[in-house]
């Protein structure tokens, strides 16, 4: 903290306050005997070197932090507007994620990009904050830091731990939600696929069944063609047995008949011998 004074004015003064201060040390060991004369003006010769040059150091890293300072509010009064945006889509995208009605992949797709703007956002705040402790740092480290700077520059640092560990977290919490919505969807995409393969299987036993029945009912078929043909055949067979029967019986008949028509007797020999 250097009051209401520009940063480089600030940094000549302490320059100048500090040799001074130093001159003083050496007029105090005047008066109490510590340093004599001679010693006491190499001294102060030693204490007044190179003023010149270190308030132009000074004065030109001063000149550099005041830049950087400007630079980081210019850039942290801009990020006020854009985080609000940011805040707005990061709503809308976190909405979407948990809207029920929308398929897994467009909820997945939404998390994601709640994600990145969180993430940005945080990654800006914490950007910012390195800067800002960069810049109190090398202000302390310009002076003489009194109780003050010290304490400004602690608080600053503690605000940078708390910002890493607040993105430590945020960024676990995250990837605990993109982990879960993505188990969700190995889970239904599994469901689907065993629902295909129940399908399949089913229809391949449906088949299976179907086609054992096909195939009982063409032996069967089958089975009964062989018995009517055989039926068939015997009843041929019987036909055929009593008609050479009847035939035999017939001929006897007519050869007993004609015992004395010599021609008639010769044709029943022949048919008997036929038979």
């Amino acid at each position: 903290p250097l009051g209401i004074l520009p940063l480089a004015s600030a940094s000549t003064f302490n320059v100048v306050k500090d040799r001074i201060a130093g001159f003083g040390k050496i007029i105090g060991k005047i008066f109490t005997g510590k340093l004599g004369l001679k010693d006491a003006i190499k001294e102060t010769k030693e204490n007044f070197a190179d003023m010149g040059k270190e308030i132009k150091e000074e004065t030109k890293v001063a000149g550099e932090l005041e830049k950087a300072t400007q630079k980081l509010r210019d850039t942290e009064n801009a990020f006020l507007i854009t985080r609000a945006e940011k805040n707005k889509q990061l709503a809308k995208a976190r909405l979407l994620s948990e809207d029920e009605e929308k398929s897994l992949e467009e909820r997945k797709v939404a998390l994601q990009d709640a994600i990145n703007l969180e993430k940005r956002i945080l990654q800006d705040e914490l950007d910012h904050q390195k800067e800002r402790v960069r810049i109190t740092q090398e202000r302390t480290d310009m002076s003489n830091s009194t109780a003050a700077d010290e304490k400004a520059l602690a608080e600053e640092k503690v605000k940078l731990i708390e910002l890493e560990t607040k993105s430590f977290k945020t960024q676990k919490r995250l990837k605990r939600e993109m982990n879960s919505l993505e188990a969700e969807i190995e889970a239904e995409k599994k469901k689907e696929e065993d629902a295909i393969w129940d399908a399949k299987i089913k229809a391949n036993d449906e088949w299976n069944k179907s086609e054992q029945e096909r195939l009982k009912q063409l032996k069967k078929d089958a089975d009964e063609e062989i018995k009517i043909a055989k039926k068939v055949a015997d009843a041929k067979k019987k036909i055929q047995n009593a008609n050479f029967k009847n035939l035999k019986s017939g001929i006897k008949i007519i050869a007993s008949l004609d015992k004395e028509n010599k021609g008639l007797q010769a044709g029943a020999i022949i048919a008997e011998n036929a038979v």
